[in-house]
């Protein structure tokens, strides 16, 4: 393995620098005489080779101007599809919430007109004490309970204005009910037990 410092070190303390300067003159000589034989030889060829150098770079070139082009026109396309899907999006978001917003507000408004119902059923059942009475009102507060179950509607305002009400109502429901069906039994009448 040659190893240049080695060397250097030998030829400058050697007092061979001039000899070896002489060689590396002559070298370097002939090598330039060889490379100016082969281009002299080779002329026609490394011209046809640089003119084929030429036109790739020429190609190249072009190729980068179309790429540039692609670029710009997939931007454009971009954002010619982005940006109505991004406006698209925000109207589905806001029609999303719209439409809870409606069931939300539907289901309070039922919430409402059943406890209205209620509280006249309640009323009629207390001054009447008839078992249809006491049905009807069962029914509406099964209503209830099953608008309650499909919604959340904890934290409207509304809707909790009235759930101590139908607290009140649902107890005196099941209170009537039970002395309806108390009283039935102590009568032992086929058409009240029915009724019940």
């Amino acid at each position: 393995q040659f190893d240049a410092g080695l060397y250097l070190e030998q030829v400058l303390g050697g007092g061979r620098a001039a000899a070896v300067l002489e060689d590396l003159t002559s070298i370097v000589g002939n090598i330039s005489r060889r490379i100016h034989q082969h281009v002299a030889s080779n002329h026609t060829q490394l011209l046809s080779q640089a003119e084929h150098i030429k036109d790739l770079d020429h190609q190249l070139k072009g190729a980068v101007m179309r790429v540039r082009v692609l670029v710009k026109t997939f931007q454009s396309a971009k954002s010619l599809v982005v940006t109505p899907y991004q406006h698209l999006q925000t109207k589905v978001n806001q029609l999303e919430f719209l439409q809870k917003a409606c069931r939300i507000s539907t289901q309070s408004l039922r919430i409402v007109s059943k406890s209205q119902s209620l509280h006249k059923q309640v009323e009629k059942l207390k001054s009447t004490g008839i078992a249809r009475d006491a049905v009807k009102a069962a029914r509406t507060l099964k209503d209830i309970q099953q608008i309650f179950a499909e919604t959340e509607l904890k934290g409207v305002k509304v809707v909790e204005k009235h759930r101590k009400s139908l607290d009140q109502a649902t107890k005196a429901v099941v209170t009537s009910g039970k002395e309806l069906f108390q009283k039935a039994i102590k009568n032992l009448n086929q058409s009240d037990i029915g009724a019940t």
